[in-house]
């Protein structure tokens, strides 16, 4: 399996990043492939959360919420047979110095 590793810096707060990458409902304010997206579950965004978007080229897909560590750490992970097992795992890293 290949594994690639990727580091981008957005200057940012923390908090603010993080919301907006686990919000998986609001993709479609600021992702244009993804037109359309709801949240599934009830309560608040945490472990386990699943999503529905809507991504062009792949149509209606479901994705859950998996290592979910606030502003630290979360694995979106896709149950669409094209993606799985893939995954992105998004980290936060230590500031450069």
């Amino acid at each position: 399996m290949a594994v690639v590793k990727r580091t981008q810096v957005i200057n940012k707060p923390v908090d603010v990043v993080f919301q907006t990458v686990v919000d998986v409902a609001n993709f479609p304010n600021w992702n244009p492939t993804t037109p359309s997206a709801r949240k599934l579950s009830n309560g608040e965004i945490g472990n386990g959360t699943r999503f529905e978007l809507e991504i062009r080229g792949f149509g209606k897909v479901q994705q859950e919420l998996h290592e979910f560590d606030r502003n630290k750490q979360v694995l979106p992970v896709p149950s669409f047979e094209l993606l799985a097992p893939s995954a992105v795992r998004i980290k936060r890293c230590p500031p450069f110095s």
